[in-house]
């Protein structure tokens, strides 16, 4: 799908320098992607265009090689410890831009991944940015951004579509998304009324919220630019997705393609502790 810059990708090549990349640019990425959302063109073809920019600018490779240097530093200790030039809210800013674009289309962000990362095979790849975004999970203060990380991470398991389940790579991560989709889920329960059809994500009923009507102003003297702040901001997917529905479509989709519930305890969840699957069974989710 991208053109690969071979003379970026090469193993031996040193990671670039990501000092100059931390903080806005990050987010002004992740505002890109956002921007394909309102695309009256394909969106995967837009969001094609988006991750293109990425690869061909080396922006997705530099951003890649600080969150390696962040799972380097994450998973080394003793007198050969290592340190990032990123971690906390940098490195979170760093996920997110992950995030906007595994959220808006998986299958570009596989692509555009791969060909950041040229000749390296993507189960590789793959494998420590997971280690490394579960990880981080934790250390995300902002519960928007957790579920906007969440959402990311859930719809990456519909990469193969509906007739294939997803590589082994994901579902090795198990235990780790039963743990954060509780964890979230929990913390986004609302247990106001139900008649509503959006209980179970707070987010969402502020949304609907007639107070913060996306489509007219909060006050009769708002300037514009208020009123469109707040309309990007409640358009956004965050406040669009009840994270409860997400994921019980999304879960109920992964037992299926995986060959039913049966074979689906059988070959990934006897792998995962028993504390964590009652945990999340008591969401009533699946």
């Amino acid at each position: 799908m991208f053109k690969r810059n071979i003379s970026l990708c090469r193993p031996r090549c040193p990671w670039p320098n990501v000092r100059p990349r931390i903080g806005l640019v990050p987010y002004l990425a992740s505002a890109l992607v956002r921007i394909g959302e309102t695309s009256p063109e394909a969106k995967e073809q837009t969001y094609t265009l988006i991750a293109e920019s990425f690869v061909s600018s080396s922006f997705l490779r530099t951003l890649l090689a600080g969150l390696n240097d962040a799972h380097e530093a994450s998973f080394s200790t003793g007198p050969n410890k290592k340190y990032s030039p990123i971690d906390g809210v940098a490195e979170t800013d760093h996920f997110s831009v992950l995030a906007r674009l595994a959220l808006a289309n998986p299958g570009v962000f596989m692509s555009a991944v791969r060909a950041a990362t040229y000749p390296v095979p993507e189960e590789q790849t793959l494998k420590w940015i997971l280690e490394e975004w579960f990880f981080h999970f934790d250390g995300i203060g902002d519960i928007a951004t957790k579920k906007l990380h969440t959402l990311a991470l859930t719809h990456l398991l519909s990469i193969n579509g509906p007739s294939s389940p997803p590589p082994a790579y994901l579902l090795n991560n198990l235990q780790s998304y039963l743990s954060i989709w509780t964890d979230v889920i929990t913390e986004l329960a609302d247990d106001g009324d139900n008649m509503d059809g959006q209980a179970g994500d707070y987010l969402v009923n502020f949304n609907s919220s007639s107070t913060y009507n996306p489509e007219g102003k909060y006050q009769e003297n708002e300037p514009p630019e208020t009123t469109r702040r707040r309309v990007w901001t409640l358009a956004d997917p965050i406040h669009q997705i009840n994270i409860r529905d997400y994921v019980t479509e999304h879960l109920r989709a992964l037992v299926e393609v995986c060959g039913g519930i049966d074979r689906f305890r059988e070959e990934w969840l006897v792998n995962v502790d028993k504390e964590v699957v009652n945990e999340f069974a008591k969401l009533g989710v699946f």
